[in-house]
């Protein structure tokens, strides 16, 4: 029952109580709206000992009548309550029209009733990026009306918005490319100033993406399911076909395609990736097929990965290049961090798609891929400190090679002294021995008579000589090889 039914009903109910009648000449004007039933209320309560009869028509044709011995009702019109006396005409399908009450020949009450509608497509879903119409419909309407449309926000529809335009002096609201989100739901036209107010229900069928922007993140090595699940249960939809074509595609080439039976299940089929590699990422679309068009979804996945030049810390003086990468540009009011203990270091202004930091500080840094303050990928990098090698100064490995320089040359010299002092012992020791000799054989001379035999005697004595003479240099020589 709209609210000018329920006003119209208790200020009838007051007259009845206080037993006036109205002119038959007042005519109430009733606005009803299509579906909705609506109670026209009688003054009028039989009573036990004076019964009269009491009818309601429309359009001057009968259509209830009770009193007497007579009583009808039908499916189209009814009393509200007949058992407690209450003879109110109640219209479960209101239609536009005359009403009038009375008693006998007399006419209590007069009602003249408009039927509001808003009608737009005829069947009960649309598809997200479909255009909706949306139109009011009057039984009496006026040229003058004044009409306002509410969104499922409860936000007024100016006309200017990109996508939604009024028309026929705003009894027409065009809704383009709907969106599940924004355009799902209960719109309200009101009727101005104090008309009624008709709802229409709005069902857009979209596919819903893992986050708001379309965007999913992934650290290198990672295992991540990529999904596009439906707003609404199509399940319930009878004019939705049961086998629908399902499809994800990355850069407009097909991974995977498949048969669906909503009957059994209302899941769609997700698209895994094992360990994530920086050549994976790129755009992915999933693709569901209906009778008439279709829906597709785009998921960006963005890749990150990290890396150190070089590697570790080669001394405590040396710098480390630390490098957080990603496979496209990030979304507005996002960053990269580089993070350290109590230290952070943040950019959010990647031309290269990269962000890096200088240390010498070792230890564990962590990159972070922040959005809207909110951490998406969260990365470790280990580094590693410096190897301290105990290395000698050049000038001590040069003194020790030379002092051992020095003690090779001072043992060769020694052993060559050693070799030459030995030759000259030998070379006395036989010069002595051969003075011995010859001083022993000028001794022999002279004792010896002088003849002719004696001195040949001698010279054989002087050739033995030569001969001792010669062993002894011939054992100088081998002794001093």
């Amino acid at each position: 029952m709209g609210p000018s039914s329920v006003l119209v009903t208790f200020a009838f109910h007051l007259v009845y109580l206080s037993g006036a009648t109205l002119p038959a000449s007042v005519v109430t004007d009733i606005n009803a709206i299509a579906g909705i039933p609506v109670v026209l209320p009688c003054p009028y309560g039989p009573m036990e000992k004076n019964l009269q009869q009491m009818t309601w028509k429309h359009e001057e044709k009968t259509i209830l009548l009770f009193g007497g011995f007579k009583s009808n009702r039908s499916a189209t019109y009814t009393f509200a309550d007949q058992e407690k006396k209450n003879l109110s005409l109640l219209l479960p399908e209101p239609k536009k029209g005359r009403y009038t009450c009375g008693v006998a020949d007399k006419i209590l009450r007069v009602f003249h009733l408009t039927v509001w509608n808003v009608t737009g497509t005829p069947r009960r879903w649309l598809l997200e990026g479909e255009t909706l119409l949306l139109e009011l419909h009057s039984t009496d309407i006026k040229p003058d009306i004044k009409i306002e449309w509410l969104d499922p926000h409860k936000r007024k529809v100016t006309g200017k918005e990109p996508l939604r335009s009024l028309q026929s002096n705003s009894r027409k609201l065009q809704i383009k490319n709907l969106a599940s989100k924004e355009d799902q739901g209960t719109w309200e036209c009101h009727v101005l100033p104090n008309g009624p107010r008709i709802s229409y229900v709005v069902t857009v069928i979209g596919l819903l993406h893992q986050s708001d922007d379309g965007i999913t993140f992934a650290a290198v090595d990672s295992n991540i399911s990529l999904s596009c699940s439906l707003n609404v249960d199509i399940r319930k939809e009878e004019s939705i076909a049961r086998e629908l074509t399902w499809k994800w595609k990355k850069n407009n080439t097909t991974l995977m395609e498949k048969q669906i039976l909503l009957d059994s299940s209302n899941s769609l089929p997700v698209k895994g990736i094992s360990l994530v590699q920086f050549e994976d990422a790129g755009q992915y679309q999933c693709h569901l097929d209906f009778k008439h068009r279709y829906l597709e979804k785009t998921i960006h996945l963005i890749v990150m990965k990290v890396s150190a030049d070089p590697p570790h810390l080669t001394s405590k003086e040396a710098n480390v290049t630390l490098c957080c990468h990603t496979s496209a540009r990030l979304p507005p009011k996002a960053k990269l961090c580089w993070e350290h203990a109590n230290e952070s270091i943040c950019d959010p202004h990647l031309p290269e798609n990269k962000f890096c930091h200088v240390t010498r500080t070792a230890g564990q840094w962590l990159c972070n891929l922040v959005v809207k303050n909110s951490v998406k990928i969260r990365i470790k990098y280990l580094l590693a400190e410096a190897v301290v090698k105990k290395d000698f100064p050049l000038a001590v490995v040069l003194y020790a090679a030379g002092a051992l320089l020095l003690l090779i040359m001072a043992g060769v010299c020694a052993l060559t002294c050693k070799k030459i002092q030995r030759k000259r012992k030998i070379a006395k020791r036989i010069s002595q021995a051969r003075q011995h000799l010859l001083a022993k054989r000028t001794c022999q001379c002279q004792r010896t008579a002088p003849g002719h035999v004696q001195n040949v005697k001698v010279s054989a004595d002087v050739s033995r000589l030569d001969t001792c003479s010669d062993i002894l240099l011939r054992d100088h020589e081998r002794l001093s090889t």
